[in-house]
């Protein structure tokens, strides 16, 4: 085949060092730049979507068998195929992780060239060096796969969950997603025993029947609580410090539905990390923004922000990140207090609420000073 068939596939993998034993290797700390990569920078869609958690593994699960997952992301002006392979690993300290060796290409066709490339899963290894610059060189594949024993399960809606007794392959599940949503971002897992978040996915196979128990159960409890597309997209705005005024509006208008209260917002943006992060103190601009974004929403989270940013070593660095998406904010609404009177309300209750808790918190006295006389929202609401 000609070489203008072909497509370049990269790929680089969780990056962790790795200590040599007698029988073999064993994981040592993980580290911040993903290793083994065949590309100097790896697509900005791509590392959003891997930031947003759409390719991630509920922990506390054993995987038996490397779990794969298929999805089409678009971004910046671009559109990725990519396949993410997992396996679980212990680190040094006996700790279980995941390892995940991640696959993309250009376009939203490439999924099925990669799988059919890789024949059997590629997984995480730390000494299968890969050199930038050197990306697979691939022959585009698609060839017909059929799927005339799932049409009766292809008639229920996403997210679909197939028995763990029906043999399948990711390439039967990718070709599913395809005739779900022709065009879009699809999504499949396979051999998955929980994912983090199985509502972001077209159609998963689980890897034994507890684990089909366990996400189906999970999947019936959030469809309870179901999310508009134009909420996800407004804290997804946020979150990557891209917020527009159409964003703006989107929350203003939400905090006048009633419906939506407290334990509604605290569910939705726990799903994108922000427990974790506060509880785990991480302190990533993705989850800083986040943050903001719940002590705007949620005032009687405000305090708690405040006391999150002060045991950070680097907290002026994290209240800098915090504050460049406020004046973002005031930029697209300059008449803030104004034009949005609902998210103003929850701003001033949220300082009623430090006010009230400075005494038993006064470690958190300088950062309330700080977003208070500074030149973002609290401040504007105030001195308005």
């Amino acid at each position: 085949m000609s070489m203008q068939n072909k497509i370049d596939i990269h790929e680089f993998s969780t990056g962790i060092k790795v200590k040599r034993t007698p029988t073999g290797w064993e994981l040592g700390m993980s580290t911040l730049e993903y290793m083994n990569r065949t590309i100097d920078k790896i697509p900005q869609a791509v590392l959003d979507s891997i930031a947003n958690r759409e390719f991630t593994l509920a922990e506390g699960v054993v995987l038996s068998k490397p779990a794969i997952m298929g999805r089409v992301v678009r971004g910046y002006g671009e559109i990725w195929s990519v396949v993410a392979v997992v396996t679980r690993g212990r680190d040094d300290r006996w700790q279980g992780v995941f390892l995940y060796r991640y696959f993309f290409c250009q376009g939203d066709r490439g999924i099925e060239t990669i799988l059919r490339w890789m024949e059997k899963p590629l997984v995480f290894d730390p000494f299968d060096n890969r050199v930038i610059g050197q990306p697979h060189k691939v022959n585009l594949s698609s060839k017909q796969v059929p799927l005339e024993k799932f049409q009766e399960i292809l008639n229920h809606s996403p997210p679909i969950v197939l028995p763990a007794t029906k043999p399948c392959t990711p390439l039967l599940l990718n070709e599913m997603t395809r005739m779900l949503i022709p065009n879009g971002d699809r999504a499949w897992a396979y051999k998955v025993a929980k994912l983090e978040l199985p509502e972001y996915f077209q159609v998963i196979y689980p890897a034994n029947s507890q684990a089909e128990t366990v996400i189906r159960e999970v999947i019936s409890r959030r469809r309870t609580l179901s999310v508009p597309k134009y909420i996800k997209t407004a804290i997804k705005a946020v979150m990557s410090g891209r917020v527009k005024q159409e964003h703006i509006i989107t929350l203003e208008n939400a905090l006048g539905n009633p419906q939506l209260n407290k334990d509604y917002w605290k569910s939705i943006l726990d799903k994108e990390g922000a427990s974790e992060a506060f509880i785990e103190n991480i302190y990533g601009d993705r989850h800083v923004r986040l943050l903001t974004l719940k002590a705007i929403l949620i005032p009687q989270f405000w305090p708690n922000f405040l006391a999150w940013l002060a045991n950070s070593k680097e907290w002026e660095i994290h209240y800098a990140t915090s504050l460049k998406l406020q004046e973002s904010m005031l930029q697209e609404a300059p008449k803030f207090a104004e034009d949005f009177p609902r998210l103003s309300e929850s701003l001033k209750r949220g300082i009623y609420q430090v006010i009230s808790r400075l005494i038993d918190q006064p470690k958190i006295l300088k950062e309330y000073q700080l977003l208070l006389t500074g030149s973002g929202l609290w401040h504007h609401i105030m001195s308005d």
